[in-house]
């Protein structure tokens, strides 16, 4: 067999891989686990592993002409592991330690596999793609209608919970296989994103993003994710800038945004002029309870505030505190507590998986109920592996952005938009390290940036 005949049956083989790769990925290792002394392995992560395996011969040509960006991230991985691995001997729970650094180990894994497909496949790693996230982003949105009316969900911890609430809109929020429904939000908004992003944007029809913005919208509220509605609006923005970039040129385009320019100005002045009713929302209810039963000299604390010391919580009405203490609370709660660990240890970080541990065992400053996930991406980085990690990964995202702007095209301002909407989501999820689709979102954005660079990419794949 000649070299040519070698290169065409492993780039064969490779594609074959990374699809069967794709197909067992959105069930993760709930699907034909094996469950290991102190791992569980499953056919996506057989598949990566055999996939990496396979790339090693080639690693020396992957470093000579992959972007000056991948390699940082690769180095930054591989480092970051490394530091995760030297934090054992000095943590508290190794059990929460070793979460977090299989999680950066298949990190890893996933960045180098999804380079290696790319270089392997060039043009046709897109294509497969797009066929793939738009698959898996409508299987998201059908299975997200049948939970949410029928109620019927996959058991877990989110179905355990369901047994002691009463009734409600939380009965039917869609989980699927991800046991929150936060979470679940998350794999819906980057699956939709990855979609898009393995197109050329400027050939897709506006009404795809109107139709993948609207259901994500649905989901946000079923699920009151407040911070939703930001990327619904952030998403609107897009779509607006969108709609003028496509149609700017056309003889249609200035009769209708003028007419559609002068129907929100009316809407505009008969909100300025004419009688509203305000919902609850709006209002304030002068009859809630007070959360506080008892009162201390020097206690600093009312049904008013945001963040309450856990030293004053036998002072309070603990129940009457729980119905008050709203979402937002509790995510600046935990933002507060991740900086209170971040100061505590002179800007090293608690190590790996302690936040969440040090919050179940309630050493942390603020209450935040029964939450113990720091609920924010860079704030879980941050207080956990310390300021070098955190800049490091920091610098990843500037440069990422700097190169965006250098050459701004219409794809350059979804990947834009994409990145904004990533770290907005991030505050959905209690730990965003865990989810194996951020590791793939990254990675694939980051291969986006790599088209614009030096790597010579073409449809027969570069081995």
């Amino acid at each position: 067999m000649n070299i040519l005949q070698s290169n065409i049956d492993q780039k064969k083989l490779t594609q074959w891989l990374y699809i069967v790769f794709l197909l067992f990925f959105p069930f993760g290792s709930t699907l034909l686990p094996i469950s290991l002394k102190y791992f569980t392995v499953y056919p996506s992560l057989i598949l990566l592993l055999i996939i990496f395996i396979i790339s090693l011969k080639s690693a020396t040509k992957i470093f000579k002409y992959i972007s000056s960006i991948y390699k940082f991230f690769l180095l930054f991985l591989i480092i970051w592991l490394f530091q995760a691995v030297a934090w054992l001997p000095f943590v508290t729970s190794v059990k929460d330690a070793l979460i977090d650094i299989r999680s950066i180990g298949l990190f890893f894994l996933h960045a180098w596999g999804l380079v290696y497909v790319y270089f392997a496949l060039g043009k046709k790693f897109w294509q497969i793609n797009r066929y793939f996230f738009t698959a898996f982003y409508f299987f998201l949105a059908i299975v997200a209608l049948f939970e949410i009316n029928t109620g019927i969900h996959f058991a877990g911890h989110f179905t355990d919970k369901l047994t002691k609430l009463p009734i409600g809109n939380i009965t039917y929020n869609p989980v699927f296989i991800y046991d929150n429904p936060n979470n679940f939000a998350v794999y819906l908004t980057l699956t939709g994103l990855l979609a898009f992003i393995s197109f050329d944007v400027k050939k897709i029809n506006p009404a795809f993003f109107l139709m993948m913005f609207l259901f994500n919208y649905m989901i946000y509220y079923i699920i009151s994710g407040r911070i939703g509605y930001i990327v619904f609006y952030l998403s609107i923005a897009w779509l607006i800038y969108y709609l003028i970039f496509k149609y700017r040129s056309t003889k249609a385009f200035r009769p209708i945004f003028l007419q559609g320019l002068l129907m929100l100005t009316g809407f505009v002045i008969l909100f300025l002029t004419l009688p509203k009713y305000y919902g609850p929302i709006w209002q304030n209810n002068q009859n809630d309870r007070k959360i506080y039963v008892t009162k201390k000299p020097g206690l600093n604390v009312n049904e008013s505030s945001t963040l309450i010391e856990l030293k004053y919580l036998p002072y309070l009405n603990k129940d009457t505190l729980d119905e008050r203490f709203t979402s937002t609370k509790i995510r600046i709660a935990l933002l507060a507590n991740g900086w209170e660990y971040i100061k505590q240890t002179k800007f090293m970080g608690v190590g790996p998986g302690q936040f969440r541990y040090l919050h179940s065992v309630n050493q942390k400053k603020y209450y935040t109920k029964t939450n113990i996930g720091p609920h924010f991406w860079l704030m879980e980085i941050f207080s956990q592996y310390g300021i070098i990690i955190f800049l490091s990964y920091v610098v990843l995202w500037v440069w990422a952005l700097i190169l965006l702007f250098k050459k701004m095209n219409i794809n350059h301002v979804f990947l834009l938009y994409s990145i904004l909407v990533f770290f907005l989501v991030s505050a959905f999820s209690s730990g965003f390290l865990i989810l194996d689709i951020q590791w793939i979102f990254t990675s694939v954005v980051l291969l986006k940036l790599c088209d614009s660079s030096k790597i010579k990419t073409n449809n027969e794949g570069n081995f």
